[in-house]
C-alpha cells in the first residue's frame, strides 16, 4: 500500500479505535502505529 494510501487510511481507524498512533521517541518525523 502506498504512503498516501496509508495516510487517508488510518484517521477512519483511529476514529474506529481501531489502530492508534504515538510519536517516535526518536525520531520526531516518525508515528509508531499500535493495534
Amino acid at each position: 500500500m502506498r504512503t498516501q494510501s496509508m495516510a487517508q487510511t488510518f484517521p477512519e481507524l483511529e476514529k474506529g479505535g481501531l489502530v492508534q498512533r504515538t510519536p517516535d521517541p526518536r525520531d520526531g518525523r516518525r508515528m509508531l502505529i499500535s493495534a
